[in-house]
């Protein structure tokens, strides 16, 4: 496989979503499976509120693949890394600008320059 910026990007934007499914509802050790109180009775309003009542489940390839993109994601400086976590997150570059103080049009920069770094370094390991 030959590895382009795109392609980093959509490993990166898929990794954020298995951490999100990994990371369920509110911290750990607060969370409930069981099905919320009804308290307006009087509406007739018996059906539970959250019908997603567990973790979504990650396929063992989609853990493996957030695993390599957190080793990627620690080779890169930590703001820049923050930025790119955020971006496929679905913030903004704007967001990401201010969040960070710099231009929006740096933000997309560093982004764009990252995902060829690590495009070029797995294409160098895969000719190895």
């Amino acid at each position: 496989m030959i590895w382009t910026k795109d392609i980093v990007a959509a490993w990166i934007e898929e990794a954020v979503e298995t951490a999100k499914a990994l990371a369920g509802d509110g911290p750990a050790g607060y969370r409930s499976y069981w099905p919320d109180i009804v308290r307006k009775h009087r509406e007739g309003d018996y059906a539970p509120t959250n019908t997603n009542l567990g973790r979504r489940t990650v396929s063992q390839e989609a853990l493996d693949n957030f695993d390599q993109v957190q080793r990627w994601m620690s080779r890169l400086r930590r703001k820049t890394a923050k930025a790119i976590w955020w971006w496929a997150a679905g913030a903004s570059d704007r967001y990401i600008g201010r969040r960070q103080r710099i231009d929006h049009k740096t933000v997309k920069r560093h982004r764009e320059r990252a995902f060829r770094s690590i495009a070029r370094v797995l294409n160098e390991n895969a000719e190895k």
